[in-house]
């Protein structure tokens, strides 16, 4: 999944915005200087300009000099010492030095921040490397701990769901509760990405969260903004547990099996959409490094799940922390 559109051109103009703010700091920073010195700091430039535009007139004939030897003691002039600068001026000087210093800083500070994107601070959680097993496209998975329907019993219902609609998503270990929007195909067969980055979307071609087969849902990762509804998604461990509620009422619980990172020049298509005999899950975002000459992240971040019985009623969902926060 990439960012394309509008996120990427407001991220883009951001990014822009902040480093030309940050090379006319440091512009006005040298004008700034230049006022603060004074008349005196630029007196030499001056007169070196009038002079250069001024013919002198012819210097009047003198009288060979005699050698300095033979001139008396006294008719030598005497030179005076330089005189001092005043201290007014000394405390002017490193005032404005010690200015230029703290203003050039901080306007490096914009425009590296300008100039850097989001790979310039620290990036969303990466998966634990090969974390977790993907389980086989046939799985022996025993009906054990069935989903019942109303008025089933638990040991004759299958651990399959019929076909409906989802329509919200929680992961509580990274804090995700979010509506579903439906998603298609775009006319170059890629999936269509959910157009509010708060929000998830799942694709209708796929099954339905709880049929036999693999339902994908997908989210974005950031934005210019800041943090979008799957930038922890890479944080999932296997055993940790995700909620679709159905429009028919139910609810469809999935255990993660396994979380990886692939380039997105080498996806496993029929790995991640193929068919599997079972009802299994798909969460996908972007991830990897973040490419600054295309505007996006290299790689997907694929969560691998499978349907669970539910047990008790979600309490609100608590972030896992990322490293560093």
């Amino acid at each position: 999944m990439t960012h394309r559109g509008g996120g990427e051109r407001r991220r883009f103009c951001a990014r822009a915005l902040a480093a030309v703010l940050g090379l006319s700091g440091l512009a006005g920073l040298g004008v700034f200087a230049l006022r603060l010195l004074g008349p005196g700091s630029t007196s030499g430039s001056r007169s070196t300009v009038a002079a250069a535009g001024t013919v002198p007139p012819p210097a009047p004939a003198q009288p060979a000099a005699q050698p300095a030897a033979a001139q008396p003691a006294a008719a030598r002039p005497a030179t005076a010492p330089p005189a001092a600068e005043p201290e007014p001026t000394r405390r002017r000087r490193f005032l404005v030095w010690v200015l230029a210093t703290v203003l050039g800083l901080a306007g490096m500070g914009v425009l590296a921040v300008g100039l850097a994107g989001p790979g310039g601070a620290p990036g969303p959680p990466r998966p634990a490397v090969a974390a977790g097993t993907i389980p086989p496209a046939a799985s022996a998975r025993p009906a054990a701990g069935p989903i019942p329907a109303p008025g089933v019993a638990p040991s004759a219902a299958p651990l399959v769901l019929a076909a409906s609609a989802p329509v919200s998503l929680q992961i509580p270990t990274i804090g995700v509760a979010s509506d579903l929007v439906p998603l298609g195909l775009n006319p170059d067969d890629t999936i269509q990405v959910p157009t509010d980055f708060a929000t998830a979307g799942w694709y209708t071609q796929a099954p339905t969260p709880g049929q036999t087969g693999p339902a994908v849902i997908l989210g974005h990762i950031d934005s210019y903004r800041g943090p979008a509804v799957f930038y922890r998604l890479g944080q999932l461990r296997p055993g940790d547990t995700t909620d679709v509620a159905r429009a028919d009422g139910t609810v469809a619980r999935f255990a993660v099996d396994a979380v990886r990172d692939y380039p997105k020049d080498h996806f496993p298509t029929p790995l991640v959409y193929g068919p599997v005999d079972y009802p299994g899950l798909r969460l996908i975002t972007c991830g990897g490094a973040f490419d600054h000459h295309t505007r996006q992240y290299l790689d997907n971040i694929v969560v691998y799940a499978h349907l669970v019985p539910p047990g008790p009623p979600r309490s609100p969902p608590v972030p896992r922390s990322s490293p560093g926060t």
